[in-house]
């Protein structure tokens, strides 16, 4: 059989889990928000109320004598989509993906076993007792949402061999938290509801078998599978994953019949439309035509891949997010330091530290006992990196905790409330914990013009000795000590007529508070306004028919040269890091400003300019091995542009 007709690609994959991560993010902070305003009791009151979905006498959300909540609605009816979601996506990984062969899949299932076992046994250490200790599976989870879209921030430089790596021990990890949840979270089990739900599902396994490829199929007995589960202990998630596993990967109709098919088709079909006849309307026998190419559609692609497909944005944008809304609430009310102890400190132990020390140390044996090898482009380095990612817990960390305190009787409340705190803390400092890059620059191109970086302190001649300064200091070069290339005799007229001549030279030729200068010093004209910015420069180059071709022209040559300007500048900055460092290989420039970042509608935005004569100059210096990564920061002053990025 040719799996590759059903292989969902990779990066379509990363990027959906990316993307979802961001509305996690937004979501998580208002739940968060909510939780400590007087919006507390209206929040509580809604995730409170009764949910029912009656047919005759039979009530869908109703389980051991009572309605579901809202809540519990969410816990454990729409995870469970979450769930089958990821049953699709582990059953596609074993049939085509980073799981079809031990060689592919032991480096990763390594490291997830480390990532599992470690942080368990740190919670462990440091809160054994009951109830508490109740928690310990909640650090085992690596949320891929999450700590992808942390890995994509770092930008293209980025091996997709490392984000198939950290995916794949995430799935992996997915694994054991349903095992956890399976045999540790079930409880007073009712026989007779689980002989239905097995007899269901081995129903479900034969028209596998048998070749129904109708998805309808799946998701009708998929539910009664989820409600007798429901109702016999279980946790109905499992259901989901179980359902999974019998949605065929195979479909219906082979890829290469299908092309003959479709040529067959489309060669009835006319070559030239009919409109001499005005002949809008299709015949019966092109509808028939095209229904049939349509039919044929739906059977090349298989239930799993189109369920995996369909799901993605249900379960990134709605599922999880609501997830994430009624579960991520922590509320600070009588939050003392001693609350910090116990549960909170476990968990994020556990996650930050658990979680780093169980994958890079089972990885690191691995590999360095010579029973596996490094995936390709991956060295200890980006492995401590990703093993940190690992760390990032959140959704069936929260999931976990829920079934871990939720049902407690008194202490409860408390308890998830202190794991909660753990994992948020521990899965944000995992995430922001990245050490990647070699130094730092800042940037603000704007109405005004700035430059900091980090220089050894041993490097300033200037700076007081008596100061006993150590290690990077952030440095200002706003000061205009620097004269880079490209500087015309336009720049020397403006630099004397300016209110302080000979000085801040870089800033005079760039920054948008010197635009207008520069322009009537290039094309001395008296109907230009005296006001003149970055915003005026781009408006005359993004609406070339109201302003004269002239303007336009010397607007544009403007804006390439003071782009030209910043990237000779930076490049005689990193030649200065370079200088100080010779091990520096990648740079991380975070910049701000009106001018850095406008938009050019009829040619290269600023900032792809700044970036390609920047490159280009690295490459003339021989500095092509240096690797520039742009980010950008809003509102930040210069030398906290650089703090920032640096912390």
């Amino acid at each position: 059989m040719d799996y590759n007709i059903f292989k969902s690609p990779l990066r379509h994959f990363i990027k959906a889990k990316i993307n979802g991560g961001a509305v996690l993010l937004f979501v998580a902070a208002a739940a968060m928000i909510i939780a400590n305003t007087p919006l507390r009791e209206s929040y509580d009151a809604f995730f409170a109320k009764e949910v029912i979905l009656q047919f005759g006498d039979i009530n869908l959300f109703h389980v051991h004598g009572g309605n579901m909540t809202f809540m519990s609605l969410i816990n454990d009816a729409l995870m469970a989509i979450f769930f089958f979601s990821v049953g699709l996506e582990i059953k596609r990984e074993i049939l085509v993906g980073e799981l079809s062969s031990p060689r592919k899949a032991l480096l990763p299932v390594v490291a997830a076993c480390g990532g599992m076992l470690v942080p368990i046994l740190i919670f462990s250490l440091i809160c054994p007792e009951s109830p508490a200790s109740r928690g310990a599976a909640i650090p085992m989870a690596t949320d891929i949402a999450f700590s992808l879209g942390v890995l994509s921030l770092l930008g293209k430089r980025i091996p997709l061999s490392l984000k198939i790596f950290l995916t794949t021990f995430a799935v992996v990890d997915d694994i054991g938290g349903i095992i956890v949840i399976g045999a540790f979270y079930s409880s007073n089990l009712i026989l007779e509801y689980l002989l239905w739900a097995l007899g269901i599902i081995f129903i479900l396994w034969i028209g596998g078998k048998a070749g129904i490829n109708s998805k309808l199929f799946y998701i009708f007995f998929g539910i009664v599978v989820w409600y007798l589960f429901l109702n016999s202990g279980i946790h109905p998630t499992i259901a989901g994953v179980i359902v999974a596993f019998t949605v065929p990967a195979r479909p219906k109709l082979n890829i290469y019949k299908y092309v003959g098919e479709i040529r067959a088709s489309l060669q009835k079909l006319p070559e030239t439309a009919d409109m001499a006849n005005n002949k809008y309307m299709l015949s019966n026998s092109e509808r028939a035509i095209l229904r049939h190419v349509e039919s044929a559609s739906d059977k090349v692609i298989s239930p799993l891949q189109s369920m995996d497909d369909n799901l993605h944005p249900l379960v990134n944008y709605m599922v999880m997010p609501l997830f994430a809304f009624a579960n991520a609430s922590i509320s600070f009310e009588h939050f003392t330091l001693a609350d910090i102890e116990g549960v909170t400190l476990s968990v994020f132990i556990a996650l930050v530290l658990g979680k780093l020390l169980g994958i890079f140390s089972f990885t690191w044996l691995a590999v360095k006992s010579k029973l596996l090898n490094m995936p390709e482009h991956m060295d200890a380095r980006s492995l401590l990196g990703v093993s940190m990612l690992g760390g990032i817990g959140f959704t069936v960390s929260l999931f976990i905790a829920n079934l871990s305190y939720a049902g407690l009787p008194d202490i409860g409340p408390t308890l998830l409330n202190q794991a909660k705190l753990g994992i948020i803390s521990g899965s944000v400092f995992a995430g922001l914990a990245d050490n990647s890059y070699d130094a730092y620059i800042g940037l603000i191109v704007g109405t005004g013009t700035n430059m900091a970086t980090f220089i050894p302190a041993d490097k300033i001649e200037k700076l007081d000795q008596s100061c006993n300064a150590h290690g990077l200091i952030p440095v200002n070069l706003e000061s205009g000590n620097f004269h880079p290339p490209f500087l015309t005799a336009v720049d020397d007229t403006v630099d004397a007529i300016s209110g302080n001549p000979g000085k801040q030279r870089f800033e005079k030729a760039v920054s948008g508070m010197y635009l207008g200068d520069i322009l009537k010093t290039a094309f001395p004209l008296e109907e230009f306004e005296e006001k003149f910015d970055a915003q005026k420069l781009t408006s005359i180059m993004n609406y070339p028919d109201i302003y004269k071709d002239v303007y336009v022209q010397v607007a544009q040559w403007i804006y390439g040269r003071s782009a030209q300007l910043v990237a000779a500048s930076l490049t005689g900055l990193i030649m200065l890091l370079k200088s100080y460092n010779k091990d520096i290989r990648k740079v991380c420039l975070v910049a701000e400003g009106s001018l850095f970042w406008s938009e050019n509608r009829k040619d290269k935005n600023y900032n792809i300019l700044v970036m390609e004569k920047l490159r280009e100059l690295l490459q003339l210096f021989g500095l092509e091995d240096i690797e520039v990564d742009i980010k950008s920061m809003n509102n930040a002053n210069l030398i906290g542009t650089g703090i920032a990025a640096l912390s």
